[in-house]
């Protein structure tokens, strides 16, 4: 967002000089790792930056008061553990929901992938989910195939298609962050898998995790997912995913 930014510090503006240019990424780290809040005002909207696990309890105050003169909509954008991304259109919902996550900022995070298993009828769920589920048999574009692996006794990615929420972010090549079977978002996310094969019946889900995207920093990303059983790699078990990035019902903070 371009527009008038300033930084917040120990609850006040920080001074800038005309010719000031803006920091870079390093700096940019370190102002919110000891504490500073960055607020961004454009015509277009407003953004709210900070780091949760520091000690700018009287710059969010001041980032707060701020609002009232700012456009909408109003962007908060945070650091626990990764980053969270919410946007909200009015300033009371704004400085209710920043109030809120001061009050939950010291919350322990017990896992980095969120799962809530969801109904089929829930009016959340993303079209292409939707379609899939009518046709029973997903477009291969948009699936992600996971067969079980023997050696390993995990799941493995075995093909990405090119439309799918992890080819859009990630691309196709089956070594990028979300294929990680050995990780604790692998284990979260696939507990699933052996239910729906023991089932034979399709499952949906809504997913919150901590992931390291393509420019190396770890953001929350919310997608929903619906699981087919299927067979592959010579019979072996084997799941398709139709997966699609979009805002989730699961609060960490």
């Amino acid at each position: 967002m371009s527009g008038q930014q300033v930084w917040i510090r120990a609850g006040d503006i920080c001074p800038r000089l005309d010719n000031a240019s803006a920091p870079c990424a390093a700096d940019e780290a370190g102002q919110l790792a000891e504490g500073q809040v960055r607020l961004t005002i454009t015509t277009s909207g407003t953004e709210v930056k900070w780091s949760v696990d520091t000690p700018c309890v009287a710059s969010r105050f001041r980032a707060m008061y701020c609002l009232d003169a700012s456009c909408g909509p109003f962007v908060l954008r945070f650091h626990a553990l990764g980053w969270f991304e919410e946007i909200f259109e009015t300033v009371a919902d704004t400085v209710a929901r920043m109030e809120a996550i001061l009050a939950r900022g010291d919350r322990y995070f017990a896992s980095r992938a969120f799962v809530k298993e969801s109904e089929f009828s829930d009016s959340h769920m993303p079209q292409v989910l939707r379609e899939s589920l009518e046709r029973q048999n997903p477009p291969d574009d948009y699936c992600v195939d996971c067969a079980f692996d023997e050696v390993s006794s995990n799941y493995i990615v075995d093909r990405i298609g090119s439309k799918s929420a992890i080819g859009r972010v990630w691309g196709t090549f089956t070594s990028s962050f979300p294929c990680q079977a050995k990780s604790r978002y692998g284990d979260a996310v696939s507990a699933a898998y052996k239910k729906v094969l023991d089932d034979g019946q399709p499952r949906y889900d809504q997913v919150l995790a901590a992931m390291r995207l393509p420019d190396n920093q770890v953001h929350w990303v919310p997608y929903h997912r619906v699981i087919f059983p299927s067979l592959r790699r010579q019979g072996l078990p084997a799941v398709t995913i139709v997966s699609e990035i979009a805002k989730v019902e699961i609060s960490v903070i």
